[in-house]
């Protein structure tokens, strides 16, 4: 992984960087290293807080935030856990995920 792409999926410190994999591919797979399908989810809990920002009819980075800052992973992140599982590669989640907003600090 370059240091580009750990700085884009938030991983590493600068210093060190996790082991990632990539698969080599044969005939089965048509050479790309990749075989079946492996779900990355986005789920948003309807929590009492989520519940009040849809009642008042807030923004959707507003309800973001607070479900992240509740626990919820977004698509990039539970992709990161994938890659570091060694369940898909870097080069398939950058493909299919978008970077994630930074939480603002209240």
């Amino acid at each position: 992984m370059t240091k580009a792409m750990a700085e884009q999926l938030g991983l590493g410190n600068g210093k060190t960087q996790p082991s990632v994999y990539r698969g080599r591919g044969c005939k089965k797979c048509f050479n790309s290293g990749y075989s079946g399908r492996v779900v990355i989810a986005e789920v948003l809990t309807i929590s009492p807080a989520i519940k009040q920002i849809i009642i008042k009819r807030g923004q959707e980075c507003e309800m973001k935030a607070a479900a992240r800052q509740e626990g919820m992973q977004t698509l990039r992140e539970n992709g990161v856990a994938k890659i570091l599982e060694g369940v898909t590669t870097v080069d398939e989640i950058l493909r299919v995920t978008a970077p994630d907003e930074k939480i603002k600090e209240s």
